[in-house]
């Protein structure tokens, strides 16, 4: 009788877990649908601006910085992630990524970056035209339908996207983002649930947004393989 007590308990926290596997899904395909239907207010959800501290192997390297502001009636967002890589306290190896979006009307009508990866520099550009969006990257060009997202991250919308502008290289990705479940992320002293998505096709990525739509934590592998990982210092707008 234990051991059939023991086996129903089993079975019984099994359909509890995939239950709850299912809500969490279907909570998170609702929140796409939502935002691929309402692009969301930054100032609302970041205020000004984000901030990220990025780690790797058990230490600090850099920041990614995130700035929200108005200018002649659209949306401007810049992004700035800088790192550096030391070994005993000598610099070995330095990447800077800049971009700055422009958004009218909730779709994007220009974007430029640049990356300077420990010295070697390229740079995207893409601009509306005719309700399409012609980019320019290091090693393309080519012109996509609108709307089409960026790889910032910051914008929720991402979770229902099936293509990216990827801002590194100039190329649209192919893209799914696959919920993997709820989890509880640092967000500054506190913490917070957030649903963890798993990036599939061109872009290799792991990301977490809550249920609000706030980015909350990212983590990609390096080109070297290591873990590359995003804490949030500063990621929701002041109470």
């Amino acid at each position: 009788m234990p051991l059939q007590l023991g086996r129903a308990a089993r079975i019984n926290g099994h359909m509890v877990r995939s239950a709850r596997l299912v809500l969490t899904f279907l909570v998170s395909l609702a929140a796409g649908r939502a935002a691929a239907d309402a692009p969301p207010d930054p100032f609302k959800l970041y205020g000004n601006e984000m901030v990220f501290s990025v780690w790797r192997s058990g230490a600090e390297i850099g920041q990614h910085h995130v700035t929200f502001a108005s200018e002649n009636g659209a949306l401007v967002v810049k992004s700035l992630f800088d790192v550096v890589i030391r070994l005993l306290g000598v610099p070995v190896y330095r990447y800077k990524y800049q971009s700055a979006e422009t958004w009218r009307d909730g779709k994007l009508d220009q974007l430029s970056s640049t990356v300077d990866d420990d010295g070697t520099v390229s740079k995207v550009e893409a601009k509306e035209d005719n309700g399409k969006l012609a980019i320019a990257g290091p090693k393309t060009h080519e012109v996509a339908t609108l709307p089409l997202l960026p790889s910032t991250h910051w914008n929720a919308q991402v979770i229902a996207a099936v293509r990216l502008l990827n801002t590194l290289n100039g190329k649209v990705d192919q893209v799914k983002l696959v919920p993997v479940g709820q989890e509880t992320v640092p967000v500054g002293a506190a913490q917070r649930q957030a649903t963890h998505y798993h990036y599939t096709g061109d872009i290799k990525a792991e990301s977490w947004y809550d249920a609000e739509g706030h980015w909350l934590k990212l983590n990609f592998a390096g080109t070297d393989g290591t873990l590359i990982d995003y804490v949030c210092k500063s990621c929701m707008a002041p109470p």
